[in-house]
């Protein structure tokens, strides 16, 4: 089997004034490094899926940097279903096309996401369940 480069990614989104204002962050973990990176996306935002596909390119981003993806199992942990979505080429119509309010998230995996996910050894997209209510109780 091959070794593993684990990835936790999480992002955050919010409207300000009508433009969407996101956040992201990764820790990355390979058999010889950790890497944590954090940062503001750039471009206006459009919800919390395009937010948390942002983190995940990005972290996918540097751990090809990091390391030769080919010669890993790559497996990546997001709290968003949708944004650990592989599947959005075939989110179609039956005429072929992407449904109209999946074009974003088709375009957005196609050209920032899966040319990581196919340089990889082997991939793995787990979801996580987030925003857990945790309840703390002391002596």
């Amino acid at each position: 089997m091959k070794p593993t480069i684990t990835i936790c990614s999480d992002a955050g989104h919010k409207n300000y004034y009508h433009k969407g204002i996101g956040t992201w962050a990764c820790y990355i973990r390979t058999p010889t490094k950790t890497i944590e990176q954090s940062g503001v996306i750039k471009q206006s935002v459009k919800g919390s899926t395009h937010a948390e596909q942002y983190g995940i390119a990005n972290a996918l981003f540097l751990a090809d940097k990091a390391e030769n993806l080919s010669q890993f199992r790559v497996i990546v942990y997001c709290d968003n279903k949708y944004a650990l979505r592989t599947d959005w080429e075939t989110a179609k119509k039956p005429s072929g096309k992407p449904k109209e309010k999946h074009l974003e998230q088709v375009e957005f995996f196609t050209t920032y996401i899966k040319p990581y996910l196919d340089k990889a050894g082997s991939y793995e997209m787990r979801h996580v369940k987030g925003h857990m209510r945790t309840i703390v109780t002391g002596k």
